[in-house]
């Protein structure tokens, strides 16, 4: 739960000094978001490479679906939805998070609305379902989470777009490649976005590692190359993987006007601990 919190603050205070247009994150989290640049600078180019991968999907699927593993306190759904998206959208994480969010959800109206009271885990509103679902589950259990998913209207025949963001990592190989071997199988017509932890640096990689040891949630699964990244997604079509440097540049660097509006926002003078984190 502490993970969460944190992280939907993070985003919270990226959207609050003017990196992004997230009316929602503010909603979905509670508490003082403060935080450095570096770390804005860092959920940005997360949010724009995240973002940019759904919009996508959403564009060539109008009518698909999505599956959120590990979701959190993430607003996603409802960035998409002020856009006219019609896609299924299923969000998987811990009891303790979904009743988190929708006690977060059923504070504010206009997230309410969105996605019906049932969702909301509204007492007898079984009938007021929307396009969202929001399901308590282990990602270390995938049957049940997949059991859980086709009870609440999973369609295996739709394009599906499957996000593990900040997911895998946190699951030992045997349990990460159990969600990744049921998002194969599972789907007539499937993506995986994943965004996660790579040891690109051991310097770096030990103090990161030891830092989320500290904070109860051991990295048990992060990869130690890009390479093992492709070897891991092996069983797909086509598989594209990158790092967030080459993110980065092709999203924001390559775009000048966008550059120097981020540049405006806050004073930033580590681009060497930047280029660390990318």
């Amino acid at each position: 739960m502490e993970l969460s919190r944190s992280t939907a603050k993070a985003k919270r205070a990226c959207a609050d000094k003017g990196y992004v247009a997230d009316p929602f994150a503010s909603l979905l989290c509670e508490g003082d978001a403060a935080g450095d640049p570096l770390l804005h600078r860092g959920y940005y180019a997360r949010h724009r490479a995240v973002d940019a991968a759904l919009r996508s999907f959403v564009r060539l699927h109008p009518r698909g679906q999505i599956v959120a593993l590990g979701a959190g306190l993430d607003g996603s759904f409802w960035r998409l939805k002020a856009t006219g998206c019609e896609c299924a959208y299923f969000e998987v994480d811990s009891d303790l998070v979904v009743a988190e969010k929708q006690r977060l959800i059923r504070n504010h109206p206009i997230l309410i609305e969105a996605v019906g009271q049932y969702a909301a885990g509204v007492s007898g509103a079984e009938d007021d379902r929307g396009s969202y679902r929001l399901i308590g589950g282990d990602l270390r259990d995938m049957s049940t989470v997949a059991s859980a998913l086709e009870r609440e209207g999973l369609d295996a025949t739709k394009p599906t777009l499957v996000l593990c963001e900040c997911v895998l990592a946190y699951l030992d190989s045997d349990r990460g490649d159990s969600v990744i071997a049921w998002a194969r199988a599972t789907f007539v017509d499937v993506f995986v976005v994943c965004y996660d932890v790579v040891k690109t640096s051991k310097a770096f990689a030990k103090v990161m590692l030891d830092n989320f040891r500290a904070r109860g949630a051991p990295l048990l699964g992060a990869a130690e190359s890009l390479e093992d990244v492709e070897k891991r997604f092996g069983a797909f079509a086509s598989r594209n993987v990158r790092d967030m440097r080459r993110v980065y540049d092709a999203l924001i660097a390559a775009a000048p006007d966008e550059l120097k509006r981020i540049s405006t926002l806050e004073i930033f003078d580590d681009p060497d601990q930047f280029a660390l984190i990318m």
